[in-house]
């Protein structure tokens, strides 16, 4: 074509051109489905294809209107079938034809319909030439481009699926032939039409420049389309090498685009000339910058990139560009290079936003893990990739990718340590355990003692971690201690972290003054410092409350409600200080009734107070209102549970603040009070009913102990006489009881050690867990009872018959040798351990086994019911 022929073409591309064709999605979200190209170009109304109805029925036109895109295409395939006119056949295979592009845009995510439909385009196209036209044509091949986009986008997101890159190299191949076929055809359409002259006949020059314009159109087009299916196609080869001459090709593609000369010099190329600001061109030169990168021109390839993050660039790609390399690289066989680049971008923080390392680093971890031989220089790359993801706190993505790839990383190291021991507290999370919680601990401690050379912040996220297992775990020393560096030191660095670990530190501390009420000054002190240092937080009205509340707890109840009192007189409007005078007389009243003393005066008292806040109702919050309720329910129930009236009238004023009101504590006490006037009554369908919720909603609240106690031994009685399918939904919701009683009771071997309720509910748990086949959760469960009972035979026998049954041996060898030694001679329990003693060890260690079993079988007579497995353990171990 001639310049100026190109030059006018491209002016106009310029003015109307980049405004029809869309933009391309270069992002790569943590959702992955955007690191391919989407060229957006097709119009939703299909108004390109328009289907011709001459001669078609009712039924057709009407199924036009409604745009049933694919029950038209049946019915127009049946009276093609019965259609015997040569000329009505290719009419209907035209009609057919832009039915199937058209239908091919629902199908771009959808592989199997879209080859479908496209096998039936290439039947239709075999039978009559020049089916569509160009228009029609090239909409059908940037829908298979966005097709291709969509396969590639599935391959990076999972690289071990290697037919769908074979798959994608034919494509785009394909692809690439016809676009520039396509441009060819357009570019000697357009000359012929320049030198088309119909003399005065205005109205025929007007359209044969009509036709030149939109002819240059899909041109231009083309060659775009044409560049990036080749690039792709030199990206499926996964070589730098093998793809090159796809690579030249492109590059020559992208600069036909962009009317640029291959033998001018990258640094003599102009931004605003270039229009690099609008987003097509500057995707046409991203296309240039990474060709000559996969060609090794990487002086060319700096200065591209360079314009592309210039003032006269384009924001949205400029912020792309450092993905678009690594990703090119990584897949052009450079890992070398990739790995440079990759620790240039992510070690310093400040150079990318977190979504783009977070990009990156899925980046790196895809390619690094999903195929082939793991070298060095991908382990580097990997695990950047996972430390990555660490410092972004985006564990669980993390976790997935370990799983999915069966990823172990290097230890020792401060991020690997990390993240196993962020995995761990997501474990105990899910089990609830104080000893997951530990096991948790223990791992993050590990990785705090590698800390050296490692982002503050990092150092002190994972510190934070390991106070919270250890919180967790019920070593709240230890905890209060980790909190106390967190706050220290990263107060101005991060002080949401800071102020929660401030939060959290001061409840370690409450933990501890039940066992030391001098703890209660800490946390007070603590507090005071969270309210000082971090004004701005969340937590810092929480708070203020909660000091009020120590303050009032530290001193003896008379002194509380004298000094509230004192408040009130001086302040007879301060409705908070009469609502917590209230609950002084409370705790007062409270006291008297541990202490079994007479509560007639303060009684009188709460009433009073009460009721001098009746005119002030209005003032207070829907929990406060509830709160001063249940005081007078509580009183109610212990003084007169028979005033029935009394009663019901305080429970239905109760319920109706309560709709109100989502506070677990206040709804779970309003329960457990339905249930004590339940049982009072003997009413055992409203017993049943709020025993129920408390079961399913009391989760942590004081009431649910003594509400699960009941529900266990329902279940109990359940059990005695259930067989089949009711005894087995019975054994289900036995498990779902004595795992929140064991919670509620203290689900540690501290507590089951001292905690009567806490023993029974973790061995019953275990009882049914084994008779449910999770055998598992019932050895995790006897475990903790044998660390809590050591001496007790029963416990040790069921712990180490389960450790038999899932073939832990090794680990069953310490249980039985106990059992051996303390159990009688020669009684059952007694040749029982001895058999799984020597069986144990037989399976784990079978030469320490030989020597003790042919003594064993020399010295003693076995009992006929032990004989056989003796004599085929003596087999086994080969001793005559």
């Amino acid at each position: 074509m001639h310049p100026l022929v190109r030059s006018r073409n491209r002016n106009k591309r310029i003015r109307t051109g980049l405004l029809l064709i869309g933009c391309i999605t270069l992002s790569l979200g943590l959702p992955v489905r955007s690191s391919g190209f989407q060229s957006g170009l097709s119009s939703s109304n299909h108004s390109s294809v328009a289907v011709s109805a001459d001669g078609v029925d009712q039924l057709g036109d009407l199924l036009k209107r409604l745009d049933l895109k694919q029950l038209q295409a049946a019915h127009v395939e049946q009276v093609l079938a019965e259609t015997a006119d040569p000329e009505r056949q290719k009419e209907l295979r035209r009609t057919l034809a832009n039915l199937y592009v058209a239908q091919l845009e629902d199908f771009v995510e959808s592989p199997e319909e879209f080859l479908r439909v496209e096998q039936r385009l290439r039947e239709l196209e075999s039978a009559v030439a020049d089916l569509t036209t160009p228009e029609v044509l090239f909409q059908r091949l940037e829908t298979e481009f966005r097709h291709g986009e969509f396969l590639l986008a599935s391959y990076r997101e999972d690289r071990r699926k290697e037919p769908l890159l074979v798959r994608v190299q034919e494509l785009f191949s394909t692809l690439a032939e016809r676009f520039e076929a396509l441009e060819q055809t357009c570019e000697d359409r357009i000359e012929e039409l320049e030198t088309f002259d119909a003399g005065l006949n205005s109205l025929a020059n007007l359209k044969a420049d009509s036709e030149i314009d939109k002819l240059s159109e899909i041109s231009f087009r083309s060659s775009f389309f044409a560049g990036w299916s080749l690039f792709n196609v030199g990206v499926g080869r996964q070589d730098a090498k093998l793809g090159r001459s796809n690579f030249v090709r492109a590059l020559s593609s992208f600069c036909r685009f962009l009317d640029i000369d291959l033998e001018d010099d990258v640094s003599s190329w102009d931004a605003s000339y270039l229009e690099l600001g609008a987003t097509r061109n500057c995707q046409a030169f991203l296309g240039v910058a990474l060709c000559y990168l996969a060609l090794g021109q990487n002086s060319d390839a700096d200065g591209c990139f360079e314009l592309i993050r210039g003032p006269d660039g384009n924001p949205a790609i400029a912020d792309q560009v450092a993905f678009w390399q690594i990703q090119s690289l990584l897949e052009f066989g450079m890992l070398d290079d990739a790995l440079q680049l990759s620790t240039a971008y992510l070690e310093t923080s400040d150079s990318l936003n977190p979504l783009q390392r977070g990009q990156i680093a899925l980046c790196c971890i895809r390619f690094a893990y999903s195929k082939g031989k793991l070298t060095d220089a991908k382990q580097q790359i990997g695990m950047l990739g996972f430390k990555v993801l660490a410092q972004l706190r985006q564990f669980s993505l993390v976790r997935k990718l370990l799983e999915d790839y069966s990823v172990k990383l290097p230890s020792p190291s401060f991020y690997s340590d990390w993240i196993a021991g962020q995995n761990l507290c997501q474990d105990a999370e899910k089990s609830g355990l104080e000893a997951d919680y530990l096991t948790a601990a223990g791992r993050l401690e590990m990785a705090v003692a590698k800390a050296r050379d490692i982002p503050l912040s990092d150092l002190e996220h994972c510190r934070y971690q390991l106070g919270w297992a250890l919180y967790k775990g019920a070593r709240f020393a230890a905890a209060a201690a980790s909190f106390e560096l967190v706050i220290g030191r990263i107060a101005r660095l991060d002080p949401k972290t800071a102020a929660t670990a401030a939060w959290l530190q001061h409840d370690c501390y409450l933990q501890q003054s039940k066992e030391n009420p001098e703890m209660i000054k800490r946390a007070l002190k603590v507090l005071e410092n969270l309210v000082t240092r971090f004004p701005e937080s969340d937590l810092t009205k929480k708070a203020r409350l909660q000091m009020v509340k120590l303050r009032q707890t530290s001193m003896k109840a008379e002194d509380a409600v004298a000094r509230l009192k004192e408040v009130v007189e001086e302040s007879p409007d301060d409705v908070l200080s009469k609502y917590e005078l209230c609950l002084a007389h409370y705790r007062r009243y409270l006291q008297l009734v541990r202490e079994k003393k007479t509560t007639a005066a303060v009684e009188l008292d709460i009433r009073n107070a009460i009721n001098q806040l009746t005119d002030m109702a209005k003032d207070l919050k829907p929990q406060q209102r509830l709160k001063l309720l249940l005081i007078e329910l509580d009183v109610q129930t212990r003084d007169n549970m028979d005033n029935r009236a009394a009663v019901d009238s305080l429970v239905s004023k109760a319920w109706a603040i309560a709709r109100d009101v989502d506070n677990k504590s206040m709804l779970a006490e309003l329960h457990y009070r339905e249930v004590q006037i339940a049982r009072h009554r003997m009413d055992e369908r409203s017993l049943a009913e709020h025993v129920s919720w408390l079961v399913e909603n009391g989760d942590g609240t004081l009431f649910q102990k003594s509400v699960l106690v009941i529900r266990a031994t329902q279940v109990e009685n359940e059990l005695k006489n259930a067989s089949g399918e009711d005894r087995r939904q019975a054994v289900k919701r036995g498990i779902d009881v004595y795992r929140k009683l064991a919670k509620a009771s203290g689900y540690n071997s501290r507590s089951i050690k001292s905690n009567r309720n806490a023993r029974v509910a973790v061995s019953r748990l275990a009882s049914l867990q084994e008779e449910e086949g999770d055998l598992e959760a019932a050895t995790g469960n006897l475990e903790l009872l044998v660390k809590a009972h050591p001496s007790n035979v029963g416990y040790l026998q069921r712990y180490s018959r389960l450790l038999i049954r899932l073939k832990r041996f090794a680990d069953s060898v310490d249980g039985w040798r106990t059992l051996a030694r303390g159990l009688s001679k020669e009684s059952d329990g007694w040749y029982e351990a001895k058999y799984y003693l020597m069986k144990s060890l037989a399976e784990s260690a079978p030469e320490t086994a030989k020597a003790p079993l042919k003594q064993f079988l020399g010295l003693y007579e076995v009992p006929a019911e032990w004989k056989p497995r003796f004599d085929d353990l003596a087999t086994q171990l080969g001793i005559r």
